[in-house]
């Protein structure tokens, strides 16, 4: 049998009472499935993008495809109307949502449906992410971290909308979409020979992906004001994940996330040749210390765009899905035989408005992060360790209280090309004060590295490697990226302001 972990479980116990919590929401899905098969996958696929609408129908107000079967106080289609009752279900029926009609009257206008087993005394056999949440804080002793004042509060219900997540991000209003999933497993998987097998390993990282996302919402989230988890789980499946979570957290989740996952399947040597290790890290400060002393078998990828709480979901799951193959790409590259590295990768975007991307994220990302002279201007996507370092750049950049106005044009100069930009940097520096000065300089010059093997670019531009190795003269910075990253990273003295 294969060993596809090896760290240890100390804390057995804790894991094990975690896996009986996941079992209680499996088998109430496992009892949904039972009573209500899905309907097969080829039907599904040869329907209609749109149905056509008669003269006396109505064109449903949520996918705007089909007719409507309930006309008040929301005009749904059949298939809507199932997805309307699945979320009133788990997010627990509010005043105001029972006054717009209860989940009976909406299920009346189905036939032969029902979302799942009704219990005997009340509701239904099915329990969503926030009440699992809730009983995991409890088992594995992280309520007193999450709940911060009062660890005896119960009377705590998931989000109603994105309203709710996006209040809890300073600056308000803004979210973040993240979709995780695994790399490095297909080749194991080649290896499984029994379903015993394939079920452990299901568990096993099924169980990992879920603690890891548990422990992060736990560290870096509290309630809000208004009672109310601010986070969304919209999905956790074998390897993959999707989670909304407030914009200005979605930093220190995302590292946690990644950290925690890649941790449980520590196993291979870590990378002590130099040569191994300077292409794979980018950020290297004089006093880092890599207490990393294993690599992991399995790593976890992640994407995530941050934007306005009313952007679609939908294109934000798209962006998300789009910067995940972006940093799995990265993944795949740091892998190679000639670098080796197999931890996690990440990649973002920062979206203020919509219009921002008007085509697929790589053209958008060439037309906005190319110069004429191909130099790049982002050093995305970071590894879990370059995100580590990031976040701390930034939170040293704000230190500093620069004017937005000086960064804005710092912003602006990085299109002049390299030694515009380099003299703009440099003149930005010799302005400030002796500490600033001296605090930027280390995160900017030293810091951050080029991937070449002698360090003859220091910041704010990099020397790139070409695909086998040999060094090219293209460029890439990492101002843009602290630029667009810097309202959603507090510092410590911030968060606490927060709280």
């Amino acid at each position: 049998m294969h060993t596809y972990y090896g760290s240890t479980d100390d804390d057995f116990l804790k894991r094990k009472c975690f896996g009986e919590l996941t079992s209680s929401l499996a088998g109430a899905q496992l009892k949904r499935r039972e009573g209500n098969p899905m309907p097969n996958r080829e039907t599904q696929r040869d329907l209609p993008t749109h149905v056509e609408i008669g003269p006396y129908q109505v064109r449903c107000e949520s996918c705007e495809r089909r007719p409507a079967v309930v006309n008040q106080p929301k005009v749904l289609c059949e298939a809507c109307t199932r997805k309307y009752v699945i979320g009133r279900i788990t997010k627990k029926e509010t005043d105001e949502s029972k006054a717009q009609r209860g989940i009976d009257y909406y299920l009346s206008h189905i036939s032969d449906w029902e979302p799942a087993t009704r219990k005997k005394e009340a509701g239904w056999y099915f329990e969503d992410w926030s009440s699992l949440y809730k009983k995991y804080l409890l088992a594995c002793d992280k309520a007193e971290t999450y709940y911060k004042v009062d660890p005896t509060l119960t009377d705590i219900d998931g989000p109603q909308d994105l309203e709710d997540i996006s209040k809890a991000s300073k600056p308000e209003d803004y979210i973040a979409f993240i979709y995780a999933d695994g790399n490095n497993m297909g080749g194991y998987l080649e290896n499984i020979a029994t379903p015993a097998q394939y079920r452990q390993f299901s568990e096993r990282v099924f169980i990992a992906l879920q603690k890891a996302t548990f422990d992060a919402l736990a560290e870096h989230l509290t309630p809000t004001k208004s009672n109310i988890h601010p986070f969304e789980i919209v999905s956790i499946g074998g390897d993959d994940l999707l989670l909304i979570v407030p914009g200005s957290k979605v930093f220190d989740v995302v590292h946690a996330i990644g950290e925690s996952f890649d941790s449980e399947f520590n196993s291979y040597a870590k990378l002590k040749e130099k040569n191994k290790l300077k292409p794979s890290q980018r950020y290297k400060p004089s006093d880092w210390i890599d207490v990393q002393e294993m690599q992991p078998v399995f790593s976890l990828s992640l994407g995530f765009v941050i934007a306005e709480k009313h952007t679609p979901v939908g294109f934000l799951e798209h962006l998300a899905d789009s910067l995940l193959k972006s940093s799995k790409t990265r993944a795949k590259t740091l892998i190679k035989e000639d670098i080796g590295y197999r931890g996690g990768t990440v990649d973002f975007l920062v979206l203020k408005s919509i219009s921002m991307i008007t085509s697929n994220l790589g053209d958008f990302r060439k037309s906005l992060y190319e110069t004429d002279a191909k130099n790049l201007l982002t050093m995305r996507p970071f590894t879990l360790h370059e995100l580590s370092g990031f976040i701390q750049t930034v939170r040293d950049f704000k230190k500093g209280n620069f004017p937005r106005s000086q960064l804005y044009q710092l912003r602006q100069s990085l299109e002049l090309g390299r030694a515009t930009s380099t003299l703009e940097y440099l003149y930005f520096r010799s302005r400030l004060d002796r500490e600033d000065g001296e605090r930027l300089q280390k995160q900017i010059e030293h810091n951050w590295q080029s991937v070449s093997d002698n360090n003859s670019n220091p910041g704010p531009w990099y020397a790139t490697l070409q695909a086998n190795g040999a060094e090219d003269t293209r460029f890439e910075t990492l101002l843009l990226d602290l630029i667009e990253a810097y309202d959603f990273i507090p510092t410590p003295e911030e968060e606490n302001e927060e709280q």
